[in-house]
């Protein structure tokens, strides 16, 4: 949304768009948006953060050192604070 011409070339183009193509896209759209669920997204970001993390130290993720689960779930459990985990 910073482009302000790229944002009004957008929109000019799907104004002008055929109708099928609209529906093609839309259908395809929400395809992708039905197969993502929160949890999948939560997911795949928790993995992603490992991967980088065991990056970082120079270590496979998935090596023999790797902890499999996220220790944060735990450590807020453990707290007595009544946190949303979402």
């Amino acid at each position: 949304p910073n482009n302000i011409d790229g944002m009004a070339r957008a929109v000019a183009a799907a104004f002008e768009m055929p109708l099928l193509e609209r529906r093609l896209r839309w259908e395809s759209m929400m395809k992708k948006l039905r197969s993502a669920t929160i949890e999948k997204w939560f997911a795949d970001f928790i993995e992603a953060l490992d991967t980088a993390h065991g990056a970082s130290r120079g270590r496979d993720p998935s090596g023999p050192d790797s902890d499999p689960s996220p220790l944060w779930p735990v450590r807020v459990a453990a707290s007595g604070h009544s946190a949303r985990i979402h």
